[in-house]
């Protein structure tokens, strides 16, 4: 006959090998959206069109690759231009925008290739996200 304690082990190991699924899948999930290193900045900018204005004193480049601004947190002087370009091309579902949580700003959709600038003039913490991927967030800190 079967007791009560083996149902309760089957149940246990039921519970034991769905949690180890799911971790499982979780981990093969990041991987296929996470080739690149986000503190590689060469990696960032792989095969990405950033203009030639781009560089320089006053400048600071945010990537947009698989679905993510990179790098997500910015600290920068007043008086600097971001340029936030878009580095994806996923499926063809790879327009963004960036758009500030507050509303001081919303960039148009920019498909791969495209870009978007914003010149901050004040001092503060600026949230941001994608309009498209609201998932999608950013911060610039302008001191």
């Amino acid at each position: 006959m079967f007791s009560r304690s083996m149902f309760v082990a089957r149940s246990d190991l039921r519970r034991r090998a769905a949690a180890v699924l799911i971790l499982f899948l979780s981990a093969q999930l990041t991987s296929c959206f996470s080739e690149r290193s986000a503190t590689d900045p060469d990696a960032l900018l792989e095969d990405c069109n950033v203009p030639g204005e781009a560089i320089g004193p006053n400048r600071a480049v945010v990537a947009i690759r698989d679905y993510a601004f990179l790098p997500d947190t910015i600290r920068i002087s007043r008086g600097t231009t971001v340029f936030w370009v878009n580095c994806d091309n996923i499926a063809g579902l790879d327009a963004h925008t960036t758009t500030s949580d507050n509303g001081t700003w919303v960039s148009p959709t920019f498909a791969e290739g495209g870009q978007f600038r914003r010149t901050f003039t004040s001092t503060g913490t600026f949230l941001y996200h994608c309009g498209p991927h609201a998932f999608m967030r950013g911060t610039v800190i302008v001191e």
